[in-house]
């Protein structure tokens, strides 16, 4: 935009000069503000499209730390319960496993003896399958 106001500017300094005519002054001129139009629009758009974006990713963040929180406040079963539906119907493989899972959560699903197993969590519980 900087670049289209100076060309605008030595246009009037050369009209005024003389090293343009008038018509090429406003040919000029026309040209420098169709696009400055242009790119204020395009730059307004990025403003929202960012906006829209930072608030999304805001709500994302408060939706995740209440999980947490919700997740922290739970006894055993609604801790399975949640973690289920988290992973419903998705598949977990042994290099996965060790990076999810803490040791004490290892032990109460009994991770550590099926970790050479592929393991798909369902609706009702954790279930391995031999390789």
């Amino acid at each position: 935009m900087e670049q289209l106001i100076d060309r605008v500017v030595r246009a009037r300094e050369s009209l005024y000069s003389g090293a343009i005519d008038s018509e090429d002054f406003v040919a000029i001129k026309d040209n420098c503000e169709k696009r400055i139009n242009t790119l204020g629009i395009q730059l307004q758009q990025l403003i929202t499209l960012k906006l829209t974006k930072t608030d999304h990713l805001r709500k994302l963040s408060k939706n995740i730390y209440e999980m947490a929180c919700l997740y922290d406040k739970t006894d055993l079963i609604s801790k399975r319960q949640i973690v289920v539906l988290m992973f419903s119907h998705s598949t977990i493989y042994k290099e996965q496993i060790k990076l999810m899972f803490d040791p004490a959560l290892k032990i109460l699903f009994n991770i550590d003896s099926c970790i050479h197993s592929e393991m798909t969590i369902t609706d009702e519980t954790f279930v391995f399958d031999d390789e």
